[in-house]
């Protein structure tokens, strides 16, 4: 796949419009200004050796929370699966934006915050990580702009192959893409000082994304 400055533009624009900065936070680039009122986090991950010992697989997910004083939430999911003496480490990150409600938890020192279906995202799809080589992003999408996604096809698509394994993905439009990777979800946030939460999907069946295997587009 052919590089160019126009795609790291594009990733660094990304990476900016989700910065915070100086305690006053946005929710989305253009978003009217709201405070931050709560950061959380879920990680957890599987490690196994296959038979012959000689290959390690892992598979990660990671969540991020922000929810702000408006009503508003970003998200930030990374899906990792790695096979370490292969094909280096597949990723996708989605970073959703939405709004979200407030629930009674049964859990002493926690609140519920139920998160709706995406109005946006910014989505990354990467690959590489090989014997030390860095990982590249091989696709970049943001549903605002969507005439600013990469790879384009020749129809006006945003296609890719996230890896030889893969089919290749193609979405027709921002709704599509949003249709298929945004989830809603239910997440029970400790309000001590460690910051923990626990994620439950409450769309797609529960299903979860998955950072490596295809995903079947929804149009």
């Amino acid at each position: 796949m052919k590089k160019s400055n126009v795609g790291k533009f594009l990733v660094v624009a990304a990476v900016a419009c989700t910065t915070i900065a100086s305690g006053v936070v946005f929710g989305g680039c253009g978003k009217t200004e709201a405070e931050l009122i709560g950061v959380y986090k879920e990680y957890h991950t599987t490690n196994h050796n296959t038979s012959g010992g000689d290959m390690d697989l892992g598979y990660q997910h990671e969540y991020t929370l922000e929810v702000y004083s408006d009503n508003t939430y970003v998200m930030e999911y990374n899906a990792f699966y790695a096979i370490q003496q292969m094909t280096g480490t597949c990723n996708r990150t989605v970073i959703q934006y939405g709004t979200y409600t407030t629930a009674e938890s049964t859990e002493e020192g926690s609140v519920v915050y139920d998160l709706s279906s995406p109005s946006k995202i910014i989505f990354f799809a990467m690959y590489g990580g090989s014997n030390g080589s860095p990982t590249q992003v091989t696709a970049y999408a943001d549903t605002a702009n969507w005439n600013k996604c990469f790879p384009m096809s020749e129809e006006g698509n945003f296609e890719y192959t996230l890896t030889s394994r893969s089919m290749i993905e193609t979405y027709t439009s921002a709704d599509s893409l949003i249709k298929t990777i945004g989830r809603s979800y239910k997440a029970t946030c400790q309000t001590n000082e460690y910051h923990r939460m626990t994620v439950e999907v409450t769309s797609h069946n529960g299903k979860n994304i998955n950072g490596y295997d295809n995903i079947i587009v929804i149009e």
